[in-house]
């Protein structure tokens, strides 16, 4: 058994929460890296700087959450998500933005499970995700029983 930060006892089935940041903007990206970086015993953290690069880590590797910005060039963040729905629909989708009017929180009501505003320090966007994915793994699991 192993231990983790805190000197708890670890599963060796446990594994590390696989979490994919796609932003346009390198200095986010740096700034979220820089921070995360804590979180290395239990996140297995991907950055991409736009959807092609997501979206060619995905094929490469499954992910448990994508957290994407809604602004950027070639293709926005919300059809972004929405590939992702459509691909791999299991993993959980949020959605980062410095702006969610009307329009951007329609658009993220078919292809986002949530959202999270810019700016947004590592240690909030951990504790955000941690919950989330606490959430999101109960509804797979409730799913997957009902459908046997």
């Amino acid at each position: 058994m192993s231990r983790d930060r805190k000197g708890r006892g670890m599963s060796k089935l446990a594994r590390k929460t696989r979490v994919l940041i796609v932003d346009d903007d390198v200095s986010v990206l740096d700034g979220l890296r820089r921070g995360l970086r804590r979180y290395a015993a239990e996140w297995d953290i991907s950055f991409a700087q736009d959807a092609a690069e997501a979206l060619m880590t995905a094929k490469l590797r499954p992910l448990d959450v994508v957290i994407t910005d809604m602004r950027m060039p070639n293709m926005r963040g919300g059809d972004l998500l929405r590939r992702f729905a459509e691909r791999y629909p299991e993993t959980l989708r949020i959605a980062f933005s410095d702006k969610f009017d009307a329009l951007t929180t329609y658009t993220l009501t078919d292809c986002s499970h949530t959202f999270i505003a810019k700016p947004c320090d590592a240690l909030r966007l951990y504790h955000f995700v941690q919950e989330r994915v606490a959430e999101h793994l109960g509804r797979v699991v409730h799913a997957r029983d009902r459908a046997r």
